[in-house]
């Protein structure tokens, strides 16, 4: 099995992705403002923990 590290720019270009799949699965339009919240939060905790060593 050939695994091939991947550059910082496609890393980037997947959580992007990523956090758009969330964002556009929300059922209910409504509640669009709080899922967009969410993910965003989720992403940026992500980092923060990583930064003081949790991750």
């Amino acid at each position: 099995m050939n695994i091939k590290p991947h550059t910082k720019e496609q890393a980037r270009e997947f959580l992007k992705q990523e956090a758009l799949k969330e964002v556009s699965e929300v059922a209910n339009f409504t509640l669009f403002h709080r899922r967009v919240f969410c993910v965003v939060a989720k992403y940026g905790l992500q980092l923060e923990a990583k930064k003081v060593g949790l991750k």
